[in-house]
């Protein structure tokens, strides 16, 4: 509470990325860290040597402190990514396997609830299907950069109808 910027807002995102484009420098320029990625303050670095990974956590974290006053949070952590199977890299609201990528659960319950919440709004009457269709439209964009097209076709299947016109 009290730390930090609010999240969506635009200036957040032109303040993370003009902030942290010094991490970037650093971690691509002098850790020379090839498989590395950023997005906001959300940011992963793939190797195979799990020691390689303590460094360089250890490394960021110091220069985060030192040179920008940022400190990360209790989500970092160091872990293998199994080829087959095994532990996925949740990464921006996916999870990421070396042969597909996944929506989180907790992605696909929130848009079930969502529509369910629509559907109902809509047959009262209380939104109407541009704003429906806005927010639908926004979670199908970051849904198509999963391996989401059935649950996507099975999810937005259902039509939207008003009481009045059954």
């Amino acid at each position: 509470p009290g730390v930090g910027m609010p999240l969506g807002n635009l200036t957040s995102q032109i303040f993370a990325n003009v902030y942290l484009h010094e991490l970037d420098w650093y971690v691509k320029h002098t850790l020379k860290a090839k498989n590395y990625t950023r997005y906001m303050d959300d940011f992963v670095i793939i190797h195979q040597n799990k020691n390689y990974l303590h460094t360089q956590r250890i490394a960021i974290q110091n220069f985060l402190q030192q040179h920008l006053k940022l400190k990360t949070n209790s989500k970092t952590q160091v872990f293998p990514i199994a080829k087959k199977g095994g532990r996925a890299l949740d990464f921006l609201g996916y999870r990421i396997y070396s042969t597909h990528r996944l929506l989180r659960k907790s992605s696909v319950k929130s848009i079930k609830r969502k529509l369910k919440i629509f559907h109902i709004k809509y047959e009262l009457g209380q939104v109407n299907l541009p704003e429906i269709n806005q927010s639908v439209q926004s979670w199908i964009g970051h849904a198509s950069h999963a391996n989401s097209y059935n649950l996507r076709k099975k999810l937005l299947n259902q039509s939207f109808k008003r009481g009045d016109y059954v």
